[in-house]
């Protein structure tokens, strides 16, 4: 849940920050800073809230994203890598996360 509020946070500022009707933003510069997996989770998160995508590119429009709306919980790519082979009990005991 913790992502997905990070997204949904990122998408209320840079729809007013980045918002244009001619400059778009790479959905690969997105997908690195908010430690997407792929660009298709991507595209599929900014259709959810209304936010345009076209030619692999976002168009932030000031008004026209739905960021009330709440997304469900999915899996993650980068947390099953970074929990492999791991015991829960170390995880819970020692805090061995990282």
């Amino acid at each position: 849940m913790l992502k997905l509020s990070l997204f949904r946070d990122a998408l209320t500022k840079m729809t007013i920050a980045y918002s244009s009707k001619i400059l778009t933003y790479p959905i690969s510069a997105l997908q690195e800073q908010l430690l997407y997996s792929n660009k298709s989770d991507i595209i599929k998160d900014c259709t959810h809230y209304n936010i345009k995508i076209e030619n692999d590119a976002i168009q932030f429009l000031k008004g026209a994203a739905t960021v009330q709306d709440t997304l469900g919980p999915r899996h993650e790519q980068f947390v099953s890598e970074k929990l492999s082979g791991r015991s829960v009990s170390n995880l819970v005991l020692d805090g061995d996360i990282w």
